[in-house]
């Protein structure tokens, strides 16, 4: 498996300046992304451990699509081999304001099934970028709603360092765990600290902490969802790390 992703990702990055290279078109921009992370948390879920994470996306004119994938190096969980495929367009409302609306097919091997979810949202040209952003899930039949914000100090020559963050609320069902009628409400936090170094204008390094915690209220008496996303209890918190090389094309 760890062979396996470390072809995915030097292969996307091969494509990716051999398809900008034979498309005629000055404003298609091209960016990939290949990643290490200790812990794959997605929405304050883990669902794997030590894990690569390569991606390759294509825009222009507001129009974007990629595939991101998260395979795990040595797991079989859930996520452990998934691959996301996704496409949308972004498009400014006026000068502060820009919507997005878009698509994500999340495709997990073997046992685990692959589910579909839409989602819209806003990013707003004010100090920490600030977005936020609606999504539906139609499979598992859940709602997320999510503010985001970044902020970037800049360093000594290349070096600058990145926090970012995510609050996010989910409405989940102990059906989707396959265990009653029991309903919770999940509440997430996730704060990330990156350092990131310039290996040229158009390629960077980053790596650095992950922190996540969850607060999940119940509203029945259902312990199935409890189970699978906080080990059964209504708080749980995740410390890890992570890295990743970017470039643009």
């Amino acid at each position: 498996m760890k062979k396996t992703s470390i072809a995915l990702g030097v292969a996307a990055v091969a494509a990716a300046s051999t398809l900008k290279a034979a498309m005629p078109l000055d404003d298609l921009s091209v960016t990939v992304d290949f990643g290490y992370e200790s812990e794959y948390v997605f929405r304050a879920v883990k669902l794997d451990q030590q894990v690569i994470q390569p991606g390759v996306e294509l825009e222009l004119d507001g129009l974007y699509a990629g595939v991101w994938g998260s395979y795990g190096i040595s797991s079989r969980e859930r996520g452990g081999r998934e691959t996301d495929f996704y496409a949308g367009y972004t498009f400014p409302l006026d000068e502060m304001i820009d919507l997005d609306f878009g698509a994500t097919y999340y495709y997990y091997s073997g046992d685990d099934e692959s589910t579909f979810e839409i989602y819209g949202g806003a990013s707003f040209d004010f100090i920490g970028d600030p977005s936020a952003y609606i999504f539906y899930d139609l499979d598992l039949e859940v709602w997320t709603f999510e503010l985001s914000g970044s902020y970037e100090v800049p360093l000594e020559q290349d070096f600058a360092l990145e926090l970012s963050g995510n609050l996010g609320y989910q409405r989940w069902t102990d059906d989707m765990a396959g265990g009653g009628a029991g309903e919770f409400n999940h509440y997430y936090l996730e704060l990330y600290a990156d350092l990131v170094f310039d290996l040229s204008d158009n390629a960077s390094f980053s790596v650095g902490p992950r922190l996540t915690t969850q607060r999940i209220g119940s509203s029945d008496d259902g312990t199935a969802v409890r189970n699978a996303i906080a080990g059964g209890s209504s708080g749980r918190e995740l410390f890890w790390w992570g890295a990743k090389f970017s470039a643009g094309f």
